[in-house]
C-alpha cells in the first residue's frame, strides 16, 4: 500500500475519532444530569449534532453508549498512568506523579466517573464488569511502583492488593467529595503527602 493510499484512511480514523469523542463528550453531559431510562438517543444526537443513524453506528444501543462512557474515562487515566510509569525516575516521585494523574483525571472527567456510582439496575452487571477490568489494570500500575520502591528501601512493605486499592479510593474519595471548590493538584498534593508519609508526627512532639 502506498503513502497516499494509506493518508485518506488516516484521516477517516482520525475523523472518527474525534466523532466519537464528541458522541461521549455529549452523552457524559447528559447522562450526569439525568437518570439512566430518561435519557434518549434522540436527544444525545441533537446535543453531539449528529444523524441518529451515525449515533448508532458508533454506538448500537443506550446501554453501549452509557457503558462506553465509564470505560473511556477509565481509559484516559489508564493512558496516563502507564506514561507516568514508563518516565522512570525515583517511585516516590514516580508514584506522586501518578497520585497527580489519578486526581486530574477524576476531576476533569468527573461527571464520567459518577455515573459509576448510578444505580442503573439493568446495567449493573456489565458496569461491574467494566470496573473490576479497569480498576484491576490500574490497582497493578500502582502495585508496579509500590513494589519498585520496596525493592529500592524507599517504601516499606505493604499490602500489595489492598495499598493500591486503598490509594485509587482515597483519591477518588477526595475528588468526588471536593474537586468543585478544590483545585484537583492541591488535592493531589495533599493525597500524596498522607499516602507517602502518613500522618503521625515522626517528631514525636505530639506526645
Amino acid at each position: 500500500m502506498t503513502a497516499t493510499s494509506t493518508a485518506p484512511s488516516r484521516g477517516r480514523a482520525s475523523r472518527q475519532l474525534r466523532k466519537r469523542a464528541t458522541i461521549l463528550e455529549a452523552a457524559s453531559r447528559i447522562f450526569a444530569t439525568r437518570v439512566y431510562h430518561l435519557v434518549t438517543m434522540d436527544e444525545v444526537a441533537r446535543a453531539a449534532r449528529v444523524g441518529k443513524g451515525t449515533l448508532y453506528r458508533y454506538f448500537p444501543s443506550k446501554e453501549d453508549l452509557y457503558l462506553a462512557i465509564v470505560d473511556e474515562a477509565f481509559g484516559v487515566l489508564i493512558a496516563r498512568l502507564e506514561a507516568e510509569r514508563a518516565g522512570g525516575g525515583p517511585p516516590a516521585v514516580t508514584l506522586q506523579r501518578m497520585i497527580d494523574a489519578i486526581a486530574e483525571t477524576f476531576a476533569e472527567h468527573l461527571p464520567s466517573f459518577r455515573l459509576i456510582h448510578r444505580g442503573e439496575g439493568r446495567l449493573f452487571l456489565r458496569k461491574k464488569e467494566v470496573m473490576r477490568t479497569r480498576r484491576a489494570h490500574i490497582a497493578r500500575i500502582v502495585a508496579e511502583v509500590l513494589d519498585r520502591g520496596v525493592a529500592a528501601g524507599a517504601f516499606r512493605k505493604v499490602d500489595p492488593v489492598l495499598a493500591p486499592s486503598m490509594l485509587i479510593g482515597m483519591v477518588w474519595g477526595a475528588a468526588s467529595n471536593h474537586a468543585d471548590e478544590t483545585p484537583a493538584e492541591i488535592l493531589a498534593r495533599r493525597i500524596g503527602d498522607l499516602y507517602l508519609h502518613g500522618i503521625v508526627d515522626s517528631s514525636g512532639s505530639g506526645q
